[in-house]
């Protein structure tokens, strides 16, 4: 008897955990945008969610006066919060307009939600160049 009262107490604990974290995702907002720029870069950076899932779009637009810049590769990176590169990077290239939209990327496994951050950090580079920080701050209305 204590074996089944035990598990009907664990299975009790598991569900009301599981209803609680899905209450959490009911009451954040279902986008967050993000904006800003640098001295050669404007950028925006969207996130959504969607249930539990998360996904993504970014817009950059080079402002400056480099007339080469439509043939080179870009790589973006995320810096968190300590100010350390995360886990991987995407590569760019900007169209005619001077300009990268990504579309929406919905496979964003293990990506956080960022409703709560007041802004993120990008890094713009290309291999042999300097480094340009591109900070966003969160736009969206609460």
């Amino acid at each position: 008897m204590k074996k089944y009262l035990t598990v009907f107490i664990l299975l009790l604990f598991c569900g009301n955990s599981t209803t609680y974290a899905e209450t959490i995702h009911f009451f954040r907002p279902k986008s967050v945008t993000f904006t800003g720029g640098s001295q050669n870069w404007d950028m925006v950076y969207r996130m959504y969610l969607k249930g539990t899932e998360v996904s993504y779009e970014f817009n950059i637009k080079y402002k400056g006066k480099d007339e080469k810049v439509k043939s080179k590769t870009f790589l973006l990176h995320q810096l968190d919060k300590k100010g350390v590169y995360e886990i991987g990077a995407w590569d760019f290239h900007l169209d005619q307009f001077n300009q990268y939209q990504s579309g929406v990327i919905k496979d964003c496994y293990g990506c956080q939600y960022w409703d709560k951050e007041k802004r993120v950090i990008f890094i713009i580079n290309r291999w042999e160049e300097k480094p340009e920080t591109v900070v966003l701050t969160n736009k969206t209305k609460k």
